[in-house]
């Protein structure tokens, strides 16, 4: 089937939700400008030791599928226990295909 513009523009978004410790946490798909946003951010020096804080803000959404945070707030998530922070990264990295195992999936393909 052959989207056309109304259709692809009107393509909603993809989500789960993932279970931690302290509740419930949705993580979508990032869009285009937020992996956009990521991928320009790699390498600054002022990003050190916040690569999974950073998913979290970009990924971390509500039901209609807005951000939940802004880069004020990566500081903050950074700070989160592990055993949070750990299982919403690796949620986000999996349906984003940036998980190791998406990524073999993707080379074979």
């Amino acid at each position: 089937m052959t989207l056309n513009r109304e259709q692809l523009l009107g393509l909603g978004f993809r989500s789960e939700i993932v279970s931690t410790r302290a509740g419930d946490v949705r993580v979508r798909v990032m869009s285009g400008a937020a992996r956009e946003a990521f991928e320009a951010s790699l390498g600054r020096a002022d990003n050190s030791g916040t690569i999974r804080a950073r998913w979290l803000r970009l990924t971390v959404c509500n039901e209609a599928g807005e951000l939940e945070f802004t880069d004020e707030d990566i500081p903050r998530l950074a700070q989160l226990d592990a055993d949070i922070l750990m299982p919403v990264f690796a949620a986000a990295l999996r349906i984003n295909g940036m998980a190791p195992a998406s990524v073999e999936d993707a080379e074979k393909n």
